[in-house]
């Protein structure tokens, strides 16, 4: 019990002292105004003394204060303060402290942001996605700090606008993790300079979400050129001669893309805006876990700031290290900055090397962006204060890369002669032209095309590289790995699988590192000769196999060359280096057939070049084994009714499993998840689901705890009881009795209605009248899908 006291006590005493010198945090700044927040135990005064001097703190004004209270902390608490300072200098700095009764802080200065539009010098900071309670958010913010006034001089609110931040600055959503992780990790710099944030997934988990980041942030009454979002989700702010766009990836939809559009519009054509970021938590790109992006962001707002070289930098975190490619057609830099949170290495998940990427670096890092009005300039240097793995005790420079409007592009190139031109064998070198331009920037990338027509509308080969391409995990000793460092990027060589025999076009066009793409060569015509007539593919024979039936693959348009094999996987596996194959033969020539005996399961067959793992063709599943059978006991189940799927003739694989899905959701797809499951445990049997909510539904057998489907899905429905009947909200129930005999329609109204019955292709199949309640004979009704039409209320209804 003594050691419980003295632990509470000393809990205690940590707890008061958290506060007794409260630390600011600023926030939403503008050229006359600011916010000033900070934490007390439970002090009521909020107020803020100021002025241009520290003898003269001679302006003083009172804002709010609230008490937060968290019950999922065990009654975590804290008074949090909200102080606007208004009518303030434009470009000036001041000296302030903030008073909560007894406590005060220390004295602090801050620098108002310039007047929206005015020229000159602007410097920002990027970091974030720190939503771990380690010292690693910490590290970056003095890593950033040193690197800022080394660079500039001090202090730091001379020289630095702002900081923005990518989001995920908690793990879940409570108040204990904003005040601890955020809050408390951003004191090095919250003081002194304005934080900006945007919302990450993990700012949306927990119990409450959300809830603390309304509380704690003041975003809502941002506006851009009188354009407000009335949200604290997403926001557009004006600082100098930038626009800010910052989006919710977590919140993709047309409200808030309506509102982006009307933002975007408005600023492409406003004289007094050069430069436009746009942020959002999760990326355009990603070279680790591939597809964990925002396509919302990709696919719906990145065409609208594509209209506008205005738009240079897209900004996001999520994946904790460093990303910067740039989009393969406009002048925009993509790149991620997620730091200090969970360990994100090479080979932890899928991986792929994409020519929009110029480098994926596995360590935490920030950027400082210097935008110079006066020349039309945005430069921007990433630093890194180590991983996991290792730690830097002065941040290390990894990056640096610029824009700069109104300057030539690069010369046009020309592909070097083709010898012979008529009769190209593969593989063959193309060459382009060297690099030329007048603006002495370097070159960055080369792009090659070709197509089977002249303009390119159909084409066959497509790649871009950068000069440098840094992927991938590097070995001991080395800094990073560079799979670009011994490839002469304006050469490219077409390998026979690249190209069909038959007539080409073939053209080239240069970038430079200004991002300006060169005009397109004049499109060269070339001949293949000797190659293949189409792509490499396999071929099953059927695509479900009885036992002990061998399997037999055709094969066609293979390279022809030695080491070429076909492999068989199980359903799951990765065929990469290491992964040993079910089954496998080497085959010769370019076509051919291969016979396996195999196993009951479901299995990909591969084609594979070079006695390695050169993917050149993957097929879709099949099967091997008895197929199995689902029944139940009817196609419409009433809310609360237990649902009994019955299953027969089952190949009684280890944990094959039964899993029930909304209809129109995609099995094994990360987003779509079953409703319910159960595994089996025999080759026939039975199986229940309750609890079902109304709506439609499908079961299906799945096979080793995988996704293949052998058997035929059944559909049903789950409709609310018969019994339930409102006059105010009419409900239209349909269903067939337990001997699939009639088709039952219950309508809740009072009033005479008639109905009709259509099939998918809109046909009417059956017309009736009736009053409350009508049964509707099936006898010359076939088997299938139909809508039923009851005035504007529709019900789709499966006979069997």
């Amino acid at each position: 019990m003594l050691k419980k006291i003295l632990f509470s006590a000393l809990a205690l005493i940590l707890y008061l002292e958290a506060y007794a010198e409260p630390v600011p945090y600023l926030q939403t700044p503008t050229h006359n105004s600011i916010w000033i927040n900070w934490r007390t135990t439970n002090e009521k005064e909020s107020k803020v003394l100021y002025g241009e001097t520290t003898e003269a703190l001679e302006n003083i004004t009172n804002g709010d204060a609230e008490f937060f209270t968290s019950t999922e902390d065990n009654n975590y608490s804290y008074t949090y303060h909200s102080v606007q300072l208004t009518g303030l200098k434009p470009d000036t700095r001041y000296f302030y402290k903030v008073i909560s009764g007894d406590q005060q802080s220390n004295v602090y200065s801050f620098k108002t942001q310039p007047v929206p539009g005015s020229k000159g010098i602007y410097r920002f900071i990027i970091l974030g996605d720190h939503q771990l309670q380690d010292d690693r958010y910490v590290r970056l913010m003095k890593g950033a700090k040193s690197i800022a006034e080394k660079k500039y001089g001090t202090p730091i609110e001379d020289h630095i606008n702002l900081i923005t931040n990518v989001g995920d600055q908690v793990n879940a959503g409570t108040l204990k993790e904003y005040d601890i992780t955020h809050f408390k990790k951003s004191e090095t710099l919250s003081p002194n300079l304005p934080i900006m944030t945007i919302i990450g997934n993990h700012d949306v988990a927990g119990n409450n979400p959300l809830k603390y980041y309304n509380d704690h942030f003041i975003y809502d009454k941002i506006e851009y050129k009188g354009i407000k979002s009335n949200s604290e989700y997403y926001y557009a702010m004006q600082q100098g001669r930038a626009l800010f766009l910052m989006l919710s990836s977590e919140h993709a939809g047309m409200t808030q893309y309506k509102w982006a559009k009307q933002v975007i519009e408005k600023a492409i054509a406003d004289d007094e805006i050069d430069w436009i970021f746009s942020y959002n938590h999760r990326p355009l790109q990603a070279e680790q876990y591939v597809g964990d992006v925002s396509e919302w962001v990709r696919d719906q707002i990145m065409p609208l700031l594509n209209k506008s070289e205005k738009s240079v930098m897209n900004v996001a975190g999520h994946h904790h290290l460093y990303h910067r490619g740039q989009l393969r057609d406009y002048p925009t830099y993509h790149i991620i900055s997620g730091g200090a949170s969970w360990d994100q290495r090479w080979g932890q998940g899928t991986e792929q090397d994409f020519d929009d990427v110029q480098k994926t670096i596995d360590y935490w890092p920030f950027q400082i962006v210097e935008l110079n009005s006066e020349t039309g300039t945005m430069t921007v240097e990433t630093y890194v204060t180590g991983n996991q793995a290792e730690t830097f005790a002065e941040p290390k420079l990894v990056d640096s890369f610029f824009r700069t409007f109104e300057k030539s592009k690069p010369e046009k190139p020309y592909i070097e002669a083709l010898e012979p031109a008529d009769a190209i064998e593969l593989p063959y070198t193309f060459k382009s032209s060297a690099y030329s331009s007048q603006t002495g920037y370097d070159y960055n990338s080369v792009q090659f095309q070709v197509a089977s027509d002249a303009t390119f509308s159909d084409l066959e080969f497509d790649l871009i590289r950068d000069y440098e391409n840094i992927y991938g995990k590097h070995p001991v000793g080395a800094k990073f790995v560079d799979l670009h460092k011994d490839i002469n990027i304006f050469e490219q060589t077409l390998k026979k699988e690249d190209l069909h025999n038959g007539i080409h076009f073939i053209r080239v066009r240069h970038r430079d590192r200004n991002l300006e793409w060169s005009d397109w060569s004049e499109p060269v015509t070339f001949t293949t000769v000797n190659g293949i007539d189409g792509d490499p593919e396999l071929e099953l024979s059927k695509e479900k196999y009885l036992p002990d039936e061998e399997v037999s693959i055709s094969f066609k348009f293979a390279p022809g060359e030695s080491g070429q094999w076909i492999g068989i996987f199980r359903e799951g596996q990765n065929p990469v280096n290491g992964v040993i194959s079910t089954k496998w033969d080497y085959v010769s020539g370019s076509e051919g057939i291969i016979t396996f005996s195999l196993e009951p399961g479901a299995y990909y067959a591969t084609l594979f070049r070079d006695s390695g793992y050169d993917l050149l063709y993957r097929t879709k599943y099949f099967y091997v084994g008895v197929i199995p059978k689902l029944e139940t006991e009817s196609t419409v189940f009433e809310k609360g009714e237990t649902i009994k799927v019955k299953f027969s003739n089952g190949p009684g694989l280890q944990k094959d499993w039964i899993g029930i899905y909304k209809e129109g959701q995609i099995p094994g797809s990360s987003s779509d998840q079953s409703l319910a499951w159960t595994y089996i445990n025999s080759t026939s049997g039975e199986c229940t689901f309750n609890n079902l909510p109304v709506g439609d539904y499908f079961v299906s057998y799945f096979i080793k705890e995988k996704y293949y489907e052998p058997a035929e899905r059944i559909y049903f429905q789950v409709v609310e009881p018969t019994s339930v009947e409102s006059e105010k909200s009419p409900i239209l129930v349909a269903y067939q009795d337990a001997a699939n005999q009639k088709l039952n329609v219950k309508y809740t109204t009072n009033i005479k209605e008639s109905g009709t019955l259509f099939n998918l292709n809109g046909m009417a199949v059956k017309s009736f009248s009736f009053e409350n309640y009508a049964i509707i004979s099936t006898d010359d009704i076939s088997a299938g899908v139909y809508i039923l039409r009851i005035n504007n209320e529709t019900k789709k209804i499966i006979i069997q």
